[in-house]
């Protein structure tokens, strides 16, 4: 198993747990649940490349990497909580369509 924590040392109430809960990852080396980046809601490690994204983050598409603001290119479609690219002519958009 691995323990869970809140990361202080002296933590009076760590866990024994089988598996690590959402925004936890396992790590094999210190048999401890850690804590996921704030972006992800699951991962596999600390940083932004997420199996699932947090509530309130969006997945760029074609990767798996979550932002809790879309970068310049892409646009937030929050109906899918993703960051979709804009048209090709755009450097940045509101939307997907050319203007």
């Amino acid at each position: 198993g691995y323990v869970l924590t809140s990361g202080a040392v002296d933590d009076p109430d760590r866990v024994c747990a089988i598996m690590c809960p959402d925004g936890y990852y396992p790590d094999d080396t210190q048999r401890k649940c850690l804590k996921c980046n704030s972006v992800c809601k699951t991962c596999t490690d600390s940083t932004v490349f997420c199996k699932t994204c947090a509530d309130r983050a969006y997945q760029i598409v074609e990767s798996t990497q979550c932002t809790f603001r879309c970068p310049d290119g892409y646009t937030a479609d929050n109906f899918l909580k993703q960051c979709v690219r804009c048209h090709p002519n755009c450097a940045t958009c509101s939307g997907t369509g050319e203007n």
